[in-house]
């Protein structure tokens, strides 16, 4: 007769989660968020969560676009420094004249 070991499973799950070298981030992740929710209780809000996600749409859109030119071997990584040199420009243009348009 044998003894099943009932561990097995869990330790198994745990092992295989441990090996992924992003594990550590997606947990420090979690505990900072749960730290900022318990200071700030409008952080788990919609309104917080629909401003967190069209703030990261552009991002969003450059990455995709840039994931799509290293599959095809086309290794072209200019795309974050020409956004930052647009927010620059942008920004420079904005303190210069004040009074110039948005658009």
């Amino acid at each position: 007769m044998t003894v099943k070991n009932l561990t097995a499973p869990r330790t198994n799950l745990f092992r295989n989660l441990t090996r992924f070298r992003e594990f550590g981030i997606v947990i420090f992740i979690l505990i900072l968020a749960l730290i900022v929710s318990l200071r700030a209780p409008v952080f788990f809000t919609l309104g917080n969560f629909r401003d967190i996600l069209v703030d990261i749409s552009i991002l969003v859109i450059v990455a995709l676009a840039q994931t799509m030119v290293i599959l095809t071997h086309g290794i072209d990584l200019s795309v974050g420094s020409s956004i930052s040199l647009v927010a620059m420009m942008v920004t420079y243009t904005i303190k210069t004249y004040p009074n110039v348009s948005w658009y």
